[in-house]
């Protein structure tokens, strides 16, 4: 953090952003970005610790966030993602069912479930269903791979162990 601090403000002269301070001190995400989308909306709260009159803005365009500020600790998408994960294929379909709204997409989820599919059953280490499950709910229906494979990767250390633990159950 302190060298792209560096590079922009000594080697570009550009204005230092007083966010980043408020961000320290409150403890807040230094991270910039549209506090929005479906992951961001999870630290919602430090828009609000280091930002007050933007999140009013915010709010004054997207009522329902405030609803999200308040309900989102409460949530626990790792318990849901788990939940519809550990039913299998049957779990992927009840998630475009339950969480996709409109036909074209279910039909686009359904179209990359497919997809996944294919690849879990030639590497479903790499290709995990809570991957997919996850993907799902957030709707990010654009990522290709679910882990990168090879040395080094979780997919590589998650086969390693489980053949170990084949070798020493023979």
């Amino acid at each position: 953090m302190d060298d792209v601090l560096k590079f922009i403000s000594e080697e570009h002269n550009a204005p230092y952003c007083e966010y980043y301070d408020r961000a320290a001190v409150t403890g807040s995400n230094t991270r910039v970005g549209i506090p929005l989308h479906s992951v961001a909306i999870r630290r919602i709260g430090d828009v609000v610790a280091t930002e007050p009159e933007f999140y009013d803005r915010l709010q004054e365009c997207f009522p329902q966030i405030d609803a999200q500020r308040r309900w989102w600790p409460d949530f626990n998408i790792e318990a849901l993602i788990e939940d519809y994960a550990t039913r299998g294929w049957d779990g992927v379909t009840d998630v475009i069912e339950d969480f996709m709204i409109g036909p074209s997409n279910q039909k686009r989820a359904k179209s990359y479930a497919a997809e996944f599919r294919r690849k879990n059953s030639r590497d479903a280490y790499s290709y995990p269903l809570g991957w997919l499950v996850r993907n799902l709910l957030l709707n990010d229906l654009t990522s290709v791979s679910a882990s990168p494979v090879g040395p080094k990767t979780r997919a590589h250390a998650i086969r390693v162990k489980e053949k170990e633990e084949e070798e020493t159950d023979e």
